[in-house]
């Protein structure tokens, strides 16, 4: 065999083994989760184009318009992220028979819903809590995943893929994701909606300082500084 021969198995032999390195990889990925198929709601969407993945509010009002996302959610670990492409105001969970109407925004059920805003921080009944990052940015990524087999039921939250210090508890046993914005031609992409088969943290892995937040309680700043905090032991 000359020596172009060798040269040319060899080059085969190496491309053949990135080909298999390179579906390994992409099996493995997609064998972590399973895709839903959403469909948004509301009467909001009077006052929203939709073009495939992509929201955008409407020009011709600044109406408060609050998607929600069905399917419901009641079993498994589920995970939506949003990019925010311009002025997203909003993200969060909703309690599953809420109807926000065509011009309601979060704060109209604040029992109901757990808000985490682009630059405010989390909200939940009449309570504010800040420390988890900001997603005011364009092109910011946020993501919230449910745990609802786990006890207590969980909500964590993303952004730019860095998991947050403050989560939620005892979240209800049915809901729906929403996106919230009100803004002219505010813009803002659904990039991802899946079922996963294992938490995106593993137990003992997760943030430094984590902090739970429970679902239905008046939550207090004062109580949550990160020098009392303790290690985060839930999934």
């Amino acid at each position: 065999m000359n020596q172009s021969t060798e040269t040319d198995e060899t080059f085969i032999t190496q491309q053949s083994s990135q080909t298999i390195d390179q579906l390994e990889r992409t099996t493995k990925s997609t064998d972590q989760f399973d895709l839903i198929d959403y469909i948004p709601i509301g009467l909001c969407l009077e006052d929203v184009n939709i073009e495939e993945t992509t929201f955008t509010h409407t020009k011709e009002n600044e109406n408060y318009s609050t998607i929600q996302f069905d399917p419901l959610i009641s079993a498994g670990i589920v995970k939506i992220e949003f990019k925010n492409i311009k002025e997203l105001s909003a993200v969060g969970i909703v309690e599953n028979n809420i109807d926000f109407g065509r011009h309601g925004s979060p704060f109209k059920f604040p029992h109901n819903t757990v808000r985490y805003w682009q630059n405010i921080g989390l909200q939940h009944c009449g309570s504010t809590i800040k420390g988890n990052a900001d997603f005011y940015h364009e092109n910011q990524t946020v993501a919230m995943e449910v745990n609802m087999d786990s006890n207590p039921r969980t909500l964590k939250f993303f952004v730019d893929d860095e998991e947050q210090q403050f989560f939620v508890v005892d979240i209800p046993q049915s809901i729906r994701f929403f996106a919230y914005f009100f803004e002219k031609g505010a813009k803002f992409q659904l990039t991802q909606f899946v079922r996963l088969y294992c938490p995106s943290t593993k137990k003992g892995k997760g943030v430094k300082g984590a902090q739970w937040l429970k679902y239905g309680k008046e939550w207090q700043q004062s109580e949550y500084s990160q020098e009392q905090s303790k290690q985060c032991k839930t999934q």
